[in-house]
């Protein structure tokens, strides 16, 4: 999936009131998650839902965990 690909998914998504949990984007280490995240994804949530509810967009990274613990 592309960057809009994946931004339509999750608009999709968060329009749907049956969920109400996370979202994981998994890829390649160094292949532009977090910069996407963080930039592109968040600024179109924000956009779009500003009229609305808005959501609140919380990064978690979980690097360098090994358990649930950490």
């Amino acid at each position: 999936m592309n960057g809009k690909e994946i931004i339509k998914e999750i608009e999709r998504y968060l329009s749907d009131k049956v969920y109400n949990y996370a979202v994981l984007i998994d890829g390649e280490w160094e292949s532009g998650k977090t910069h996407f995240v963080k930039s592109d994804l968040t600024k179109e949530i924000e956009k779009r839902t500003k009229n609305e509810n808005k959501k609140k967009v919380k990064y978690i990274s979980l690097f360098g965990s090994k358990s649930i613990e950490d």
